[in-house]
């Protein structure tokens, strides 16, 4: 992980920590104004214990629908009108999952439900070559599609070269 400037992260004892500034001093680039500790350029702190390192960028979660804006919100109402399937979700603080279920079709948002149009998958071709047997050279082609990340195994197939 780099860390980067203007951006928000956890540390491994849960605390969120930023937005990181570039400090003055190669020793430790990064700081928090307000803080007390510091960071080099892939998160370990040097100014503490190995609690304040930081291990991921903090989530940025969706918004509650009272604070959405109304083109937000006017988004989401048209995507529901237009058939588009709209999802509801719920997170504790400081957790960085978030289960998204779908919502039923009579929908109707309410003040502190998370919402959001689902995303379309994200599809990716994956390719690989194989050795077989003894060889040095590569003898097989194999290819396959995931879905968000997932391997779509209906979608394998091998090519001998």
């Amino acid at each position: 992980m780099k860390i980067e400037e203007g951006k928000y992260y956890r540390t491994a004892d849960g605390r969120k920590v930023g937005p990181m500034k570039p400090s003055v001093n190669d020793v430790w680039p990064w700081i928090v104004m307000g803080e007390v500790h510091y960071w080099t350029h892939n998160g370990v702190c040097i100014s503490g214990t190995d609690a304040s390192d930081i291990v991921a960028e903090w989530p940025e979660y969706p918004k509650l629908w009272r604070d959405m804006t109304p083109e937000e919100k006017g988004a989401l109402l048209l995507a529901h009108h237009e058939g588009k399937v709209i999802e509801m979700t719920s997170y504790i603080p400081g957790t960085s999952q978030l289960a998204w279920n779908e919502c039923p079709s009579n929908w109707r948002p309410t003040d502190t439900g998370i919402y959001r149009i689902r995303p379309e998958p994200v599809r990716e071709t994956v390719v690989r070559y194989y050795q077989a047997g003894d060889s040095v050279f590569d003898t097989h082609l194999i290819t396959f599609e995931t879905v968000d990340g997932e391997p779509d195994c209906a979608s394998i197939k091998m090519e001998k070269l």
